[in-house]
């Protein structure tokens, strides 16, 4: 009984798990976008925008969360 409701997606461990993958997907977005040093500026502050939304639970999706908050 225990091991059903601990796999649901509704779980504080599914929950968890969900985030702690959401922010390893923007670390490496951010590393990638790092790359060229001119926007080291520009990706960490795309990072922390998408990291507010996470905070806030309005994330629409990481990726294009993070690639708009880039282009800004």
């Amino acid at each position: 009984m225990i091991m059903r409701n601990l796999f649901r997606m509704d779980s504080k461990l599914m929950i968890w798990a969900c985030k702690f993958a959401d922010l390893l997907w923007l670390n490496l977005l951010t590393g990638i976008f790092c790359l060229p040093v001119i926007s080291i500026g520009s990706s960490l502050a795309a990072m922390h925008t998408v990291l507010l939304s996470i905070y806030r639970n309005e994330e629409a999706g990481i990726f294009k969360s993070f690639v708009r908050a880039f282009a800004q």
